[in-house]
Order: structure tokens, then sequence, then C-alpha cells
């Protein structure tokens, strides 16, 4: 009968190690990728945040330069609404053309 014990005692530390390495293993993999997602997003953000930044400050120049944006091969030219304006009169339009 007391070899019976010993031999349930150890398979049941047996398996709770191995259970305890399952569930470790587990949570890390979780973990890992909530992080990970984590700093995926948060550096997705950052950056868009800076492009958004670097062109608002880009055009907002009194030089009135145009500022381009470039993606996936196309190609579009930016300016400030405050430069739209007939130079000569001085008249800003009200709709770009």
């Amino acid at each position: 009968m007391e070899k019976k014990r010993d031999i349930l005692l150890i398979g049941l530390g047996v398996w709770s190690v191995i259970a305890a390495v399952i569930l470790a293993l587990v949570a890390w993999s979780h973990l890992s990728n909530k992080v990970y997602e984590s700093g995926v997003l948060n550096g997705a953000t950052e950056t868009a945040a800076r492009i958004y930044n670097d062109i608002i400050d880009k055009s907002a120049n009194n030089e009135c330069n145009t500022v381009f944006v470039q993606y996936d091969g196309r190609r579009v030219d930016l300016i400030n609404v405050r430069c739209l304006q007939v130079q000569n009169t001085g008249e800003e339009t009200t709709e770009p053309k």
C-alpha cells in the first residue's frame, strides 16, 4: 500500500510540473502576442502622427511650396489652401479647380 501511495505522489508531482510548464508556455505565448500587437499598434499610430505632422509642417510654410505624397506608386502634390490665390488681384479662390 505504501509503495502504491509513493507512485501516486510521484505521478501527481510529475503531472503538476508538466501542467505548470504547459500553463507557463500558454501564458507566455499569449502575453508575448499581446505585447507585440500593442507595440505594433502604438508604433503605427505614432508613425502616422509623425507623417501627418511632417506634411502639415511642410505645407504650412510661407513659401507656398507643394508637398508631394507618394503611396503605392501614386503621387499627389499638395499645397496649402491659403496659397491658392490669384497673384494679380489678391482674390482668394473658394473652390479648388
